[in-house]
């Protein structure tokens, strides 16, 4: 990412939505996994040289360093993790991934330039 900005000449930016789901009567839920997947992944990309973040990436971002020890079992006892019978092993951050793992969605208008 950070090499991707120093060739690009400008710093990049990502957007991470903890999206939820919309109930089949319409209201919005949203769950401790999706703020704690939307933290993990902005606690990966200030590893790749993506620091500057809103209001609310920082909020994620601290929800998931300070809890990143119990993340297996805070999303096991959730809601959604009791009705799936999800398990604390199934919750492991891949420390593996690099830059080259992700995916542009939808590149910036004149980027020409690929992200790996």
């Amino acid at each position: 990412m950070a090499g991707l900005q120093l060739r690009l000449q400008r710093r990049i930016a990502i957007a991470v939505v903890a999206a939820g789901e919309v109930r089949a009567d319409g209201s919005r839920r949203y769950a401790v996994e999706d703020h704690l997947v939307a933290g993990a992944v902005i606690a990966a990309l200030g590893t790749f040289g993506i620091d500057a973040t809103s209001p609310e990436a920082a909020v994620a971002d601290a929800a998931y360093r300070s809890l990143e020890g119990a993340v297996g079992h805070l999303v096991t006892a959730s809601v959604t993790g009791r009705s799936a019978s999800l398990t604390p092993s199934m919750f492991r951050v891949d420390g593996d991934l690099g830059a080259a793992a992700a995916v542009v969605i939808r590149p910036h208008p004149g980027d020409s330039v690929s992200p790996a």
